[in-house]
C-alpha cells in the first residue's frame, strides 16, 4: 500500500505504486505537494510500481517540472529499471535527481 509523509519541500511515498494504489498516492500528492514550483517528491521507500504507478509518476514530472531541481529524489533501482524497460521520452530521472545507485 502506498502511503506517503510530508517533508520540507515536498512528499515522501511508500509502498506499492501499483493499480491498487495509485489513485490514493495520486490524491495524496495533490494535497500535500507544495503548489509552487520547486516540489520533490522522495520515492526511497516505493518497494514496487507498475505501468499504472509510471503514468502517476509522468503526470506529477509534468505538473511539478523545474528546471533548476529534479522532481523525484532517492529513486530506487527497482523503480528505475521499470521506467527504463518502458522507454520513456520523458527522463523523470535525469542526472538532477540523487537517484539511489
Amino acid at each position: 500500500m502506498a502511503s506517503k509523509s510530508a517533508f520540507a519541500g515536498g512528499v515522501k511515498l511508500t509502498g506499492d505504486l501499483t493499480i491498487e494504489r495509485v489513485k490514493q498516492a495520486r490524491d495524496d500528492l495533490i494535497t500535500q505537494c507544495p503548489k509552487a514550483g520547486g516540489a520533490q517528491v522522495d520515492l526511497a521507500g516505493v518497494e514496487a510500481i507498475d505501468l499504472a504507478g509510471v503514468q502517476l509518476l509522468v503526470s506529477v514530472y509534468r505538473a511539478l517540472m523545474d528546471e533548476t531541481q529534479p522532481v523525484f529524489v532517492n529513486v530506487p533501482d527497482s523503480v528505475t529499471a521499470v521506467v527504463d524497460s518502458l522507454g520513456l521520452d520523458v527522463p523523470l530521472f535525469d542526472s538532477r535527481d540523487g537517484a539511489a545507485s
